[in-house]
């Protein structure tokens, strides 16, 4: 218990987790009350002091909830209560792949294909911020490449799909390289 505990607890309050929300920018969690009235007075996260927005931290915070809530009603139906705090937007369907040298298909070998769901305005380096996180990297070792050409981290998902995808089935292939770490 006591190793799960540290995964469940607000670094804020040190009670346990009450409508987990995520901050965007660094994927620290904090109860949304709590982390709601830290931001009213700062705009960094106060676990990595990561800056979280220059003007609007609260629109760079995610509730951490799959389902619904407890009345049994979809996160995804719009609340003009929670309307201040989150963004409810369009969402892209991404295929995620490591960058492999060409090879025969082996239909023995199950497809290591990864599909992600993210809000159209999800940017690069969100994207790559979540793949380091998964992987265990730091932020300099992974790149997102779409046709071998590495993305800016500043393009949003939107902005990807226009230029690069619009017309094409869902979902938006994308690759990513891990970069060798002696360089």
């Amino acid at each position: 218990m006591k190793e799960l505990n540290e995964h469940i607890v607000c670094f804020l309050c040190a009670g346990y987790f009450i409508d987990a929300t995520t901050i965007t920018e660094c994927l620290h969690t904090f109860c949304k009350s709590c982390i709601v009235k830290y931001l009213q007075t700062s705009k960094y996260c106060p676990m990595c002091n990561t800056k979280i927005h220059e003007t609007q931290p609260l629109l760079n915070l995610k509730l951490d909830t799959v389902g619904g809530d407890p009345m049994g009603l979809p996160y995804s139906t719009f609340d003009h209560s929670r309307a201040h705090y989150f963004r409810y937007d369009e969402h892209v369907s991404l295929c995620l792949e490591k960058l492999r040298p060409p090879q025969p298909p082996n239909p023995l070998c199950p497809s290591q294909q990864k599909y992600v769901r993210c809000s159209v305005r999800a940017q690069i380096r969100h994207l790559r911020r979540v793949l380091c996180h998964r992987l265990g990297l730091s932020l300099q070792h992974v790149q997102i490449l779409f046709d071998n050409e590495p993305l800016p981290d500043h393009m949003t998902m939107k902005q990807l799909w226009l230029s690069r995808w619009f017309g094409k089935p869902a979902p938006l292939l994308l690759h990513y390289s891990i970069k060798d770490k002696r360089r």
